[in-house]
């Protein structure tokens, strides 16, 4: 069985767009998506955008939890690119409508 391969630390998608990917506690998971102390709920990842902020070097950050298996890491990394390029491409198509 092949040894499965760590996540990236940076997806380049193409125009600009780059997501830097970081494996955090779940603590931090929360802390990003401002939940309330009283939320026990637990997240295996998140997606932060910086799309249109004027000093962002970088799209977004995806965050996975740390204490998750391979496979599961990717399953959350995966889920949470998918957030990224939909956010990019509409962030992507409401730009090009302000620039007409």
């Amino acid at each position: 069985m092949a040894k499965p391969q760590r996540l990236p630390r940076r997806v380049h998608l193409g125009l600009g767009n780059i997501v830097e990917v970081v494996l955090a506690s779940q603590s931090t998971i929360r802390d990003v998506m401002e939940l309330e102390d009283d939320d026990t709920t637990l997240f295996e990842g998140c997606w932060v955008s910086y799309l249109g902020e004027l000093d962002a070097m970088i799209a977004g950050i995806i965050y996975v939890d740390q204490k998750l298996n391979a496979r599961a890491r990717r399953s959350a990394y995966w889920h949470e690119l998918g957030h990224a390029l939909i956010d990019i491409r509409d962030w992507s198509m409401d730009e090009t409508k302000r620039k007409v």
